[in-house]
């Protein structure tokens, strides 16, 4: 989703009633034509409900939009990761149960490790050795999650939360949470490893989101 779209997502769920797109509008500044085109791709998307107002005197009634609860389904799916993943899961199992929150520990910490030697900052930014332990652990944190499409936003007024609007195992996480949720949660446990930081998932927070909170811990790592 672009940054357009998500604030209009964003704008219409925390609304306690449809919105109308004059009121959008006026909200953020935009042409009532541009608003309106941007509601309707929502509602093409499935993440918005067109309804017809109530109509009050003459004229014809409005039209009001409204957040469809539940997260986005429209973005990449990553099926061939979640097989590998899991095939790797049944691999590793021996003779115990299989621990799906351990392989993706395992294998965020072999994208760490490949990062690592293939550097992507450029001189005029700054090392990442100099930010703080948690912006660290959100950086790496959000990298990860948005190479592999989960959409991934920290909320600005509070830098240790992390949405996820998007899951590309969707699907399958809806049917198995205990596998793929854990699977995920694993994933997030190897890429915040060593930073000095712990995370907890809380998967579906809400019907269009997951949630990610990161809390310093004091044991950072360099």
């Amino acid at each position: 989703m672009t940054d357009h779209q998500t604030g209009l997502q964003q704008l219409i769920g925390a609304a306690d009633a449809p919105v109308t797109v004059r009121a959008v509008a006026q909200e953020l500044g935009w042409s009532t034509e541009t608003t309106r085109r941007r509601l309707e791709d929502l509602v093409e998307r499935g993440l918005a409900r067109r309804r017809t107002a109530t109509a009050e005197g003459r004229g014809r009634p409005a039209m009001t939009y409204e957040a469809v609860a539940g997260m986005d389904r429209s973005g990449p799916t990553a099926h061939g990761l979640l097989a590998r993943l899991l095939a790797r899961t049944t691999a590793e199992a021996g003779d115990g149960p299989p621990d799906p929150y351990e392989v993706g520990r395992r294998w965020a910490q072999d994208q760490r490790a490949d990062r690592a030697e293939t550097p992507r900052t450029s001189p005029s930014r700054p090392s990442p050795s100099r930010h703080s332990p948690l912006e660290r652990a959100s950086r790496a944190a959000e990298e990860l999650l948005a190479e592999h499409g989960f959409a991934p936003e920290r909320e600005p007024a509070d830098p240790t939360r992390i949405t996820l609007r998007h899951c590309p195992f969707l699907d399958v996480a809806e049917e198995h949470p205990d596998v793929v949720c854990r699977l995920h949660d694993g994933m997030l446990a190897g890429v915040t490893a060593g930073t000095g930081v712990a995370h907890r998932l809380t998967p579906f927070a809400r019907p269009d989101r997951c949630l990610v909170t990161l809390t310093p811990t004091g044991g950072d790592t360099p």
